[in-house]
């Protein structure tokens, strides 16, 4: 059912992300991401999409954290958020937002383990979490692309706080 719930949340930000797309300004990039509670560092995938309502733009990124492998046991980390970012017209030299929206947390183990006496068996479990994004950022321009930097609480069962730095390239208008 989790899946399903987030199969369907995906699909509906694609639509609502692709149908926006014309005469709107979108930048899409990456960086490194730092999560405080599993105390790992990751790769992000992002993307920002000018809204019509002034100050207004849409967001999602999926990022995936170096969790370290403990023997034959594989973990894996990753998160989906979609958020909307406001705007604030306070730096010329910078574009200031605050963040809110949705995230989702997914970890999962696999692997065998060796009982001695008894043999070996095969596991694979997951775990998928919502939780809501507070935070801001700020985008610095650098000619063709913008540096940008973020902190965001991730407030629900993967409470954590999520620091990102990367850069994004206009694609659009």
């Amino acid at each position: 059912m989790k899946k399903l719930s987030l199969l369907s949340f995906c699909a509906l930000f694609i639509m609502l992300f692709t149908q926006t797309t014309n005469a709107q300004g979108i930048k899409v990039g990456g960086g490194f991401i730092y999560g405080t509670d599993i105390e790992e560092l990751g790769l992000q995938v992002n993307g920002v999409i000018d809204l019509p309502v002034t100050n207004l733009r849409a967001a999602a990124d999926i990022g995936f954290f170096f969790v370290e492998d403990v023997g034959d046991i594989d973990n894996n980390f990753w998160t989906f958020n979609a958020n909307a970012h406001y705007l604030f017209d306070a730096i010329p030299s910078a574009t200031v937002y605050g963040l809110a929206g949705l995230n989702f947390a997914t970890a999962s183990v696999s692997g065998d383990l060796t009982i001695p006496g008894v043999g070996t068996t095969s596991f694979d479990d997951s775990s998928t979490e919502l939780g809501l994004n507070l935070g801001g950022g700020a985008e610095f321009g650098l000619g063709p692309v913008d540096a940008f930097t973020e902190l965001k609480f991730v407030l629900g069962d993967a409470d954590q706080v999520v620091i990102t730095a990367g850069v994004r390239l206009g694609i659009g208008k």
